[in-house]
């Protein structure tokens, strides 16, 4: 690769370099970071026909999604459908998995936390208690260090791999909000948290869908299907949102807009309005082009509660 630093290479040689590089491993491209026009068609269009297989191998293999509950909680009008739904899931998350933890001080590690507020406040308002840990590549200048609830927070800089996981407690709660598509090895990431689980230990997680690719384009290492996360994490629930209408939403809203547009922030009641119709209309369909998964791995003892139950089965479904 030493050409690609030479003072005699043309930039119509790097391009050819890109390209050549691109078309041979599209499933190498991050796509986080700057990239030619050639790697950009590359990722899109391995990504398209990736997501396509993997929804019918999803279809034909019967994998069982379920909608997420609607939850209460109000979100700001400038978020996007997904972000809605992503604060549905963890509220319904903190909810199911609270009676597990209530009576106990719990470590919850929130993996690429951002802000460490996509799924901390939903179990703080549950009543549980602990210590949150967020694990990031870098520090969001959103990040605060001050107490939610009755949790207490500290932050670790380092990438998944690197860490010493040794150096923490064991865990009884990892949570990830859009995460995971931005860990080139998301299963060797999972599966070393994993080894770090105390016993009863859960796990909540937020992830793009198939059709998330139009909306967000060149974004992580990948998509997931229904079957992309029965293999990662088998024993999980898996829910879906999104779908059709709240998709134009966004694309209108977000990815098809500019900042000199920016309708949705200018005219926040009127996007308000938008999005709660479209979502709902998505529900009354069942979601059925989901935009975004959600992942929820109870304890073991409590699945093995669930089963002995004769509470009525969810409405599950087999993967769109």
């Amino acid at each position: 690769m030493a050409i690609l630093s030479s003072p005699r290479t043309s930039p119509v040689t790097i391009d050819l370099l890109a390209r050549s590089v691109a078309e041979l491993e599209p499933a190498l491209i991050n796509g986080d970071l700057p990239m030619s026009r050639a790697q950009r068609d590359a990722y899109m269009r391995h990504h398209a026909e990736r997501n396509a297989f993997n929804a019918q191998r999803s279809r034909d293999e019967g994998v069982m999604t379920c909608a997420i509950p609607r939850g209460i909680t109000k979100v700001s009008p400038p978020s996007s459908p997904a972000r809605v739904s992503a604060s549905h899931f963890f509220e319904h998350a903190a909810r199911e998995l609270a009676p597990h933890f209530r009576h106990r001080s719990i470590t919850m590690l929130d993996l690429g936390c951002g802000r460490g507020e996509a799924a901390l406040p939903f179990f703080a308002a549950m009543g549980l208690t602990g210590h949150y840990i967020g694990v990031d590549i870098a520090k969001h200048p959103g990040w605060s260090d001050r107490p939610v609830g009755g949790f207490t927070k500290q932050l670790v800089v380092a990438d998944i791999h690197r860490l010493d996981l040794n150096v923490l407690p064991r865990l009884d709660l990892v949570v990830s909000c859009t995460s995971l598509e931005h860990i080139r090895d998301d299963h060797a990431a999972i599966e070393k948290l994993s080894k770090h689980l105390a016993s009863g230990a859960a796990q909540a997680h937020f992830v793009p869908g198939e059709a998330a690719l139009p909306l967000y384009q060149t974004h992580g290492w990948r998509q997931y299907s229904p079957r992309c996360l029965r293999d990662l994490f088998p024993s999980a629930e898996l829910f879906r949102a999104g779908g059709a209408f709240s998709s134009e939403l966004h694309w209108r809203a977000f990815t098809a807009s500019n900042s000199a547009s920016n309708w949705y922030a200018k005219m926040p009641a009127l996007y308000h309005a938008l999005r709660e119709i479209t979502m709902r209309m998505d529900a009354l369909l069942g979601s059925t082009e989901p935009t975004m998964y959600g992942v929820l791995v109870r304890p073991a003892h409590a699945i093995a509660s669930r089963v002995r139950s004769s509470i009525p089965a969810r409405p599950w479904r087999r993967a769109a």
